[in-house]
């Protein structure tokens, strides 16, 4: 579900407050934070692989519980929106956390020496084109299937629909030689920074024009 029909849902469905909303959107921004905790105390010693497969699918399954909500069968368990809400949303801002944090420290260890800023603007560059992709496609889909600012009656489809999109990623994850790739940018490293290579020290001169001899 995108934001906004998420937030068209929670306001205008559910009747939501804006103080709830605040709220919401403060654990939401917290649960990153702790999902950068999660991960580097007990996820960094595992693979790339497995930890991004592993909150792909967990997201699977968190997303698909928005279904429970949608149909009212968190009510018929005793559980009230606000608390399902909560811990829906809490849930998938970390795992989506902990889920990015995998390929930010291979594009470190990808990263050639002395390229650090041109690599992270290539990273930040590529997931803002890939965020706002997402976004148009998933307006797209919203509007094929009808669903506006007071009509939800497709929104469980949209969700569905959404929700096994996600798990397209993991279709991709044996074409990654990850390890090839990380060993072949050490090997540059050495080659370029030993000692013995002519490239190593690189003399900055002031351009003066003293040294420009005019």
């Amino acid at each position: 579900m995108c934001i906004r029909d998420r937030f068209y849902y929670y306001t205008n469905e559910l009747k939501f407050s804006a103080s709830f909303l605040g709220i919401l959107q403060l654990m939401v921004s917290l649960s990153g934070v702790l999902g950068n905790f999660v991960y580097y105390k007990y996820l960094s010693k595992y693979s790339f692989k497995s930890v991004f497969t592993w909150t792909i699918v967990f997201g699977f399954v968190v997303s698909l519980s928005q279904l429970l909500m949608i149909y009212r069968v968190n009510r018929s368990m005793g559980i009230p929106d606000e608390a399902f809400s909560f811990g829906d949303n809490v849930a998938a801002a970390l795992l989506l956390e902990i889920n990015s944090m995998p390929m930010l420290v291979v594009a470190c260890q990808l990263c050639p020496k002395r390229l650090e800023g041109t690599m992270y603007a290539l990273l930040m560059s590529l997931l803002n084109i890939s965020g706002t992709i997402s976004m148009q496609f998933g307006a797209v889909i919203t509007s094929l299937l009808g669903i506006t600012e007071d009509n939800f009656d497709q929104i469980g489809t949209l969700i569905l629909i959404t929700s096994f999109a996600s798990l397209l990623p993991i279709a991709l994850l044996p074409q990654m030689k990850l390890e090839n790739a990380v060993l072949k940018t050490k090997q540059e490293d050495e080659k370029i920074f030993s000692p013995t290579s002519p490239d190593r020290d690189i003399e900055i001169v002031n351009l003066t024009p003293q040294n420009l001899n005019v």
